[in-house]
């Protein structure tokens, strides 16, 4: 007998402590490097997502801030005037969520989200 759990997601983001699962729309684009465009997914609600390579990320502390852009690969396009915000970037979409959500488990880090396309609808 064999047994496949579908509710597990390869890949997620957090958001106010919540995992939030996202299913690939267009499987096979994730690892393209230097991609500048969104990579789009479902969220749980049915709603279209686009994930781009940057992350926002908050810290309580920078002392380890350098440490972080390297473990991570990653590099920093701007700071933000308040609360240690800044705009980081990876090498792929792929790179970005992983990189936000290992970020979010660091001691340093406040938060840390990929940034992301919303498609609006009317109600």
């Amino acid at each position: 007998m064999v047994v496949a759990s579908l509710s597990a997601s390869e890949y997620y983001y957090m958001n106010n402590g919540k995992r939030v699962e996202l299913r690939e729309i267009s499987p096979g684009v994730l690892n393209k490097r230097d991609m500048d465009g969104p990579v789009y997914f479902e969220d749980g609600n049915g709603n279209k997502v686009g994930v781009t390579r940057r992350i926002l990320v908050s810290f309580y502390s920078l002392d380890n801030f350098e440490k972080y852009l390297k473990k991570y690969n990653l590099k920093k396009v701007k700071r933000y005037n308040f609360e240690n915000l800044f705009l980081l970037e990876a090498g792929s979409v792929k790179e970005a969520l992983s990189a936000a959500n290992s970020l979010y488990e660091e001691p340093d880090v406040k938060f840390a989200h990929p940034d992301m396309v919303k498609e609006w609808r009317l109600r």
